[in-house]
C-alpha cells in the first residue's frame, strides 16, 4: 500500500522525526519497520506522514527523562526490552477490587539472558483503588535504578493511567518545586495518550501536599544526592512551558481546575 511504501522510504532515507513541539526525536528506523505491518498503526503513520512528520507516534513506551520510560505491557517483549535497554521494571497490573499489593521479584529477558529486577504492583484502574499506597516504594525503586545507570520502565496495561500516575508521583518528589499541572503538561509532551483517571489525580494532589518532599528526603537519605536531578528538573520545566506555548490544554479534570484556582 502507499503507506507501506512511504514508511519504507522514510526508513531508507533516515529522516529525523520531529513532533508538534519542535523536539527532535531519535530516529525510529527499526521501530517503524517493526510496526508498519499493523492495521491500527497504519492510520497513525498515515496521519504522521500527511503532516510531514509533525506529530510523535506513541510507541509501546516513551522516554520521560534520562533512564526513565513509561509505557504499556507490550514493552515487556524481548524485542522492546532490548531495543530500549530496559534493566529494571515497575509493573502495574490488575487485581481484585480494593486489593493493593507490592511484590519484589525478577523477570527474565531471553534475548539477553539477564534477570531484570521487577517491582510488581497489583492495583486496578478503578476509582476505589488506592494507588497512592505505594507511591513512596515505587519512587525509591525507580530512582535507585536510575542512579545505578539502569534504564527503568514503568508500565501498566495501556500506559495511559496507572503507570503515568506512578511516574507523576516520582516526578513530584524529584521536582518538588513544580505543581502537579506542570508535571502533567510535561508528560503530555512526552507521551500524548496519557490520561490519568480523576481518582488518581486526587490522590496525586494529596501526595504532593502532604508527602512528596518527605519521600524525596528519605530517598536522598537512602541513595544520596544525584547530579542529574538538576537536569531532570530543567527538562520538565522546559517541556511544561512548550505545552503552554503551543496553546494546548489538558482534558477537563475537576481536581486540576481546583488546583489552578487555588494557585491563583
Amino acid at each position: 500500500s502507499i503507506i507501506n511504501r512511504l514508511a519504507r522510504r522514510l526508513i531508507e532515507t533516515r529522516r529525523p522525526c520531529v513532533n508538534s513541539f519542535g523536539i527532535k526525536r531519535r530516529r525510529v528506523v527499526g521501530m517503524i519497520q517493526h510496526k508498519v505491518g499493523r492495521q491500527n498503526d497504519r492510520v497513525v503513520f498515515a496521519e504522521s506522514l500527511s503532516r510531514g512528520l509533525q506529530i510523535v507516534v506513541d510507541m509501546p513506551c516513551n522516554k520521560v527523562l534520562d533512564r526513565l520510560y513509561v509505557g504499556s505491557i507490550e514493552t515487556l517483549t524481548p524485542y522492546y526490552l532490548t531495543l530500549y535497554n530496559i534493566r529494571q521494571i515497575v509493573s502495574v497490573s490488575d487485581c481484585g477490587e480494593g486489593y493493593e499489593e507490592l511484590v519484589h521479584t525478577t523477570m527474565h529477558n531471553p534475548a539477553t539472558g539477564e534477570d531484570l529486577p521487577l517491582l510488581q504492583y497489583y492495583v486496578g484502574d478503578l476509582t476505589k483503588s488506592q494507588i497512592s499506597m505505594h507511591f513512596d516504594s515505587c519512587a525509591l525503586f525507580t530512582h535507585h535504578g536510575r542512579v545505578h545507570d539502569k534504564n527503568v520502565l514503568v508500565h501498566c496495561n495501556q500506559g495511559v493511567s496507572r503507570s503515568p500516575a506512578i511516574v507523576t508521583a516520582y516526578l513530584m518528589c524529584l521536582a518538588d518545586d513544580m505543581e502537579l499541572v506542570e508535571i502533567l503538561q510535561a508528560l503530555k509532551v512526552m507521551r500524548s495518550k496519557i490520561n490519568i483517571n480523576t481518582a488518581f489525580i486526587s490522590q496525586l494532589l494529596d501526595f504532593k501536599t502532604k508527602w512528596a518532599r518527605k519521600v524525596w528526603s528519605n530517598i536522598k537519605y537512602e541513595l544520596g544526592d544525584w547530579w542529574k536531578v538538576g537536569l531532570d528538573r530543567s527538562r520538565l520545566e522546559r517541556y511544561s512551558k512548550r505545552f503552554v506555548e503551543r496553546g494546548l490544554q489538558l482534558q477537563e479534570m475537576p481536581e486540576i481546575q481546583r488546583c489552578q484556582n487555588q494557585d491563583e
